[in-house]
């Protein structure tokens, strides 16, 4: 299930991962909770995991009336979330600046 969402400039983000589920799954919960995009912040967004990688995924998206952006400017690197240098709340408040569309 997509995270609660935080309003950003009159937008509402929320966060979803896609370990432990499958397309199927994932692709519901979106569409039960009305999400209309996903942005993929993932810097190399390729997965072992089948329909996971970025053509594959947007196609499914894009077919079930979802969009799909990448921009990996919005994610942050796996060493930096390790060492907690990643702080979610900081991250939130500059996304509207990074993307004119928000």
């Amino acid at each position: 299930d997509p995270r609660a969402g935080r309003n950003v400039a009159g937008m509402t983000l929320h966060t979803i991962g896609y370990e432990g589920t499958d397309t199927d799954r994932f692709l519901e919960a979106l569409c039960t909770h009305g999400i209309e995009t996903v942005v993929d912040v993932r810097a190399l967004p390729l997965s072992r995991k089948p329909g996971f990688s970025k053509k594959t995924l947007a196609d499914r998206l894009r077919l079930n009336g979802v969009g799909y952006v990448h921009m990996p400017a919005l994610g942050c690197p796996r060493r930096a979330i390790r060492c907690g240098q990643c702080p979610w709340r900081q991250r939130v408040s500059s996304y509207a600046s990074l993307n004119p569309h928000m």
